[in-house]
């Protein structure tokens, strides 16, 4: 490629010559450093490095939330189980049961005491001296 080709590749720009394609180091042509430049230069990793930190520090700290939620849950429910409690569901349909017995019974007290009442007829009607009319 010649030089020329280049230049055109990157739309009309002339690349200087002697072009690496890095970027030049912080500070002057000569190498020289100033401190102030190696400071931003350590600066970034510092904040990636403390990122990385505090990243893993909340991803620890998620998973250790979790597993004492899973812990606490486990004794809770061990607990409850010891006590013999029941279920809210288990104590919806015991009180559906319940209430459709007491239904039932007055039913049937309804029923016998009609019963009642036509035996006490009939009895009545047995032992009544006849009537001749």
């Amino acid at each position: 490629m010649q030089p020329n080709d280049v230049g055109a590749s990157l739309g009309g720009i002339t690349p200087c010559v002697g072009y690496t394609g890095a970027f030049p180091p912080p500070g002057d042509k000569a190498g020289r450093h100033d401190s102030k430049d190696i400071a931003m230069a350590d600066r970034p990793r510092f904040f990636d490095d403390l990122a990385g930190v505090a990243g893993g520090a909340f991803s620890a700290l998620t998973g250790l939330r979790e597993e004492v939620h899973a812990m606490a849950r486990a004794r809770i429910d061990e607990v409850l189980s010891s006590l013999d409690l029941v279920r809210r569901d288990e104590l919806d349909v015991a009180r559906e049961l319940a209430t459709r017995a007491r239904m039932a019974q007055e039913d049937a007290d309804a029923r016998i005491a009609k019963l009642e009442e036509r035996l006490s007829d009939l009895e009545k009607a047995v032992t009544a001296p006849p009537s001749h009319g």
